[in-house]
């Protein structure tokens, strides 16, 4: 494990079988990459990280998302990207 020259956590995983393939067609149908999509998986199970860092990882997502990707695509992640921030807003609300 290391981390790149964004300072984010990198490992190699090993997939069953067939994995790979349904990971991929759950971040098409979502707009998303497929690093972004077993992110966003991970978080579910396991709860979503603090808030400063949630930033941090859809800022570099938009970096990404801005090279070149279709104009569907970028609405619907930004579209996603408002949604959770949203909620993340409401929920530090409450506290």
């Amino acid at each position: 494990m290391g981390l790149n020259r964004t300072g984010i956590d990198q490992f190699q995983l090993r997939l069953p079988s067939g994995l790979r393939d349904r990971i991929k067609a759950a971040a098409d149908a979502s707009g998303r990459s497929m690093n972004s999509e077993i992110v966003r998986l991970l978080e579910d199970a396991f709860g979503d990280v603090g808030y400063d860092e949630t930033l941090e990882r859809y800022s570099v997502e938009l970096q990404h998302l801005f090279r070149g990707a279709e104009t569907t695509s970028v609405e619907k992640r930004l579209s996603d990207i408002e949604a959770k921030l949203d909620q993340m807003l409401a929920e530090k609300g409450k506290k």
